[in-house]
């Protein structure tokens, strides 16, 4: 039996991570179109639609992608508690890295934290986005 080498294993893992480790609640369109594999006019038609939940933060219709995993995970004959598969590792993440997951550019993400939109906190010199108070936010809606 060969041995696995646990660097091999994380090396390997690590590609994955950024979509694995960390849940982001709200996703733009174009992101949610290319994890899809849709054409961004098909998300923006189904957005139109009304079939697929989406919150108005500013001027911007993001996709609700906690509502969509909540859909999802509620199906019969799905046994899983919802928040536990997220796999929030952080209750938070740094404006960049959030830009990063969901699609959303530092500028746009920059204004919503000024107005207020979207919670947000300092640690020193640092913003972050509140992923607990997105995430409750995204339930309100």
């Amino acid at each position: 039996m060969k041995k696995e080498n646990p660097l091999e294993y994380d090396v390997y893992f690590s590609q994955f991570q950024p979509f694995m480790r960390h849940f982001v609640p709200i996703l733009s369109q174009e992101r949610f179109a290319a994890l899809c594999g849709f054409t961004l006019d098909k998300v923006r038609g189904m957005v139109e639609k009304g079939h697929l939940p989406t919150l108005l933060i500013g001027k911007h219709r993001v996709i609700n992608n906690y509502l969509l995993w909540k859909m999802a995970l509620q199906k019969p004959g799905v046994q899983v508690n919802y928040l536990d598969s997220f796999q929030l590792d952080v209750p938070m993440l740094p404006r960049k890295r959030f830009s990063e997951l969901s699609g959303l550019s530092e500028g746009v993400l920059l204004g919503w934290v000024k107005k207020g939109y979207i919670p947000s906190f300092s640690i020193g010199k640092t913003r972050f986005i509140s992923l607990l108070q997105l995430i409750e936010m995204c339930e309100r809606s």
